[in-house]
């Protein structure tokens, strides 16, 4: 498996942004993830992590009315070809406590691993948003990596609704009047994320990638402000199981005013294309 980073010399080539699309070149980095990881329809592994127990433990404090089981629940998450991966308890317990702390896990790996930029099924929603701004395009050379870079700046605050990031990564929805995204023309993937809010809050989303057959997974994601009052970072790692590129660990450091913590979870017990229970199935498919 071979990183991938940008090389540091650069020269800034301006351009116009396609009148007939201008969201064109972001389009293709959807696109691309169709092409990853080909044979890969679905896998399953065990969540390992000395914070389960501590998750648990909050949960049952906070739900002092319920029954909790008598010990930390076994945690899998399952991942689907198409869909967002979730986090369930291994038996597939209905006990509220035990799959409250399933979700907690499931929203904290969504942040890196779901490949929450550029969601699928919603360019029309992302051409909607951009019909509002005015639409600007340059290209920067680093190296020999070619750079484009797509600006939109609004006129009035405005709400990106989830159509360039998930709700679940950690970046504002609304009140935004600026926000760019850099793209790498050749592994069609997004180096570079920035946008600024009608309050003042100003954010740079940094992804670095592993290169895998069919593209490329993300693998480090970091987010900072220009005060260093933000500096999140996710790092994932993978390893060849049964012939594919899966995660074995992801790690979470939060700093912000609001949150400081630190999160580490590891994969084992990997099962690969096998069928999921019928519940997991149904939890799938409910998925808008």
């Amino acid at each position: 498996m071979v990183r991938f980073f940008i090389l540091c010399t650069f020269l800034l080539l301006p351009g116009i942004a396609s009148a007939e699309d201008p969201l064109a070149d972001l389009e293709k980095t959807v696109s691309q993830r169709s092409s990853l990881r080909p044979g890969l329809e679905n896998y399953s592994a065990q969540l390992v992590s000395d914070q389960i127990p501590e998750v648990f433990q909050r949960v049952v404090e906070k739900n002092p009315n319920q029954i909790p089981p008598s010990s930390a629940p076994e945690l899998i998450r399952y991942w689907m070809r198409g869909k967002t991966a979730l986090v369930a308890v291994r038996d597939n317990s209905i006990n509220d406590i035990a799959q409250k702390t399933a979700d907690y896990f499931s929203e904290q790996l969504a942040s890196g691993m779901d490949w929450p930029l550029v969601p699928e099924g919603r360019t029309e929603q992302r051409r909607e948003i951009a019909s509002k701004a005015v639409v600007k395009s340059s290209e920067t050379l680093f190296g020999e990596t070619l750079l484009k870079r797509i600006e939109l700046t609004f006129e009035a605050p405005t709400s990106l609704k989830e159509a360039f990031y998930a709700q679940s990564f950690p970046l504002p929805q609304d009140g935004i009047v600026n926000l760019y995204i850099d793209l790498d023309s050749v592994t069609n993937t997004i180096q570079e994320l920035g946008l600024l809010t009608s309050d003042g809050l100003k954010l740079t989303t940094e992804m670095r990638y592993a290169q895998v057959p069919g593209g490329h997974l993300l693998e480090r994601v970091k987010i900072t402000s220009p005060d260093g009052s933000i500096d999140d970072l996710v790092e994932i790692a993978y390893e060849k199981t049964e012939g594919f590129d899966l995660p074995v660990s992801f790690s979470q450091s939060v700093r912000r005013p609001s949150r400081q913590g630190d999160l580490l979870v590891t994969f084992e017990d990997f099962k690969v294309n096998q069928s999921f229970a019928e519940e997991i199935l149904t939890r799938f498919e409910q998925q808008q």
